[in-house]
């Protein structure tokens, strides 16, 4: 819901074909370059501290941007600098995330977990972005941005 929000907020800036895609490999790139440093420090710390410490900073960053978009006072940088927090907090939730799993059901019930696991984000890849469409309409992009946390 968010990345269509924000891909809707660049196009609103900007109407830009190019800022679209910055914005989103901004958003993308720190997944690349810091997942498996992410992984690491998810073996040394607690996990479900870290994934709260990542959803609470995605939750901040959704709520930011709400708020400049409300306000007015949003610009295409606020836009790229939001959407790499973001991204930095998904390189430290995501492989937390999948570790913990291990860790809840144990050896035996692995496989269904992992699958029901995939099973609920490829869902919420397809059910987020048209919730969100739905809700930009009706009530504009800020509201996407409050809801996804």
């Amino acid at each position: 819901m968010q990345t269509l929000a924000q891909s809707w907020l660049v196009i609103q800036l900007t109407e830009s074909k190019a800022a679209i895609g910055f914005v989103n490999t901004i958003q993308f790139l720190p997944i690349t370059f810091l997942v498996l440093f992410a992984g690491v420090i998810a073996d040394r710390v607690h996990k479900r501290n870290l994934i709260l410490a990542a959803r609470l900073l995605a939750m901040s960053q959704a709520f930011a941007l709400a708020v400049l978009v409300s306000t007015g006072a949003v610009e295409l940088w606020h836009v790229y600098v939001l959407a790499l927090v973001l991204g930095v907090s998904n390189a430290f939730e995501q492989p937390t995330r999948q570790a913990l799993v291990v860790e809840m059901v144990g050896k035996d019930d692995l496989m269904n977990a992992i699958a029901l696991n995939s099973g609920l984000f490829n869902g919420a890849r397809l059910v987020g972005p048209s919730i969100g469409g739905i809700l930009i309409v009706a009530f504009g992009v800020e509201t996407a941005f409050t809801s996804t946390r």
